[in-house]
């Protein structure tokens, strides 16, 4: 069998990742076969949910207990993964790595037995939230070793930063490596029409040696599901006091008011009706200084007395 490359989305939490992944399979799935890993810190599957919106055929292989780059979930890693593999055929395999994640030895990694003769490093994209990089750049090593192995880097969400701020950070990113293609997104808007067609250089992650990987972060994790209906008053009262402790939350939410997606990113809120919800809600929650007991006891409180329909 050919080796098949290996695309890879790296990025601090509510970077944008998942947004770079729809569009890719927007772009490509249909003419192309792709397999996705989606690698999440909690065992909740919402960006699973929110690729298969695009309607976009592809298969989907979730890791969601730690990150894949992690002894603990290594070999399950590669198992799984080569499995997929020899069983789907793909064209591509395109992996979006927790936020958390230190892929600093990505490069050492397709060298494992059951990788290297399937895979080739063919890209990584490393996502930048611009708005908020001042905030989380020095919360943890993880952050600077994602910038330091990507070849692209975008700069995303700058529509809420000014030019300043834009340049501040590119000069930042720049010191790290200086081998990267830097581009300033919306939306992780990047050009992906020659992906598989124009050769690609040699990736930034092979030139990485000697570095170690970052001690795991401390963080706080809860997936909240609850049947029912909530009130959208009430949602939001709940994400607005939990807002300062919370670096990321993402889920769906069914209300009385309609169905709705929840994005909340150090402290930028975005909810955003969707046509339906399948299912009970389900949030994930990851931050620094919340009590999950209590997160979910004031969850669930905004269904009490409701019943779905």
């Amino acid at each position: 069998m050919a080796q098949i490359p290996l695309f890879m989305a790296t990025g601090w939490l509510g970077s944008g990742k998942t947004t770079l992944l729809k569009n890719l399979l927007e772009r490509h799935a249909g003419e192309r076969k792709i397999a996705v890993v989606q690698n999440e810190f909690a065992p909740s599957g919402v960006d699973g949910l929110e690729l298969k919106r695009t309607g976009k055929p592809f298969r989907i292989l979730e890791l969601n207990r730690g990150s894949v780059f992690c002894v603990c979930l290594f070999s399950d890693f590669c198992r799984s993964l080569s499995a997929l593999v020899d069983e789907y055929r793909p064209e591509a395999v395109v992996l979006e790595a927790t936020g958390l994640a230190d892929p600093i030895a990505v490069a050492q990694l397709l060298e494992a037995p059951d990788l290297k003769q399937r895979l080739f490093l063919g890209h990584i994209w490393c996502l930048a939230d611009v708005s908020a990089y001042a905030k989380y750049s020095r919360a943890a090593g993880q952050i600077a070793h994602q910038i330091r192995v990507a070849d692209t880097i975008l700069l995303n969400k700058c529509d809420r930063a000014g030019a300043e701020e834009i340049e501040r950070v590119k000069a930042e990113i720049a010191a790290l490596n200086p081998f990267a293609r830097v581009e300033s997104t919306t939306y992780a808007g990047t050009n992906l029409d020659g992906l598989f067609e124009t050769p690609l250089a040699a990736p930034v992650a092979g030139r990485i040696t000697g570095e170690e990987p970052a001690a795991r972060p401390q963080v706080e994790t809860v997936v909240l599901r609850q049947a029912g209906l909530a009130a959208r008053g009430e949602l939001e009262e709940f994400i607005r006091k939990y807002a300062p402790g919370v670096w990321r939350l993402k889920g769906f939410v069914p209300c009385r008011e309609g169905c709705f997606s929840v994005q909340l990113s150090y402290g930028s809120v975005n909810i955003l009706e969707v046509s339906h919800c399948a299912g009970p809600a389900v949030v994930t929650a990851l931050g620094g200084g919340f009590d999950p007991g209590r997160m979910r006891a004031d969850f669930a409180r905004i269904f009490r007395g409701s019943a779905r329909a």
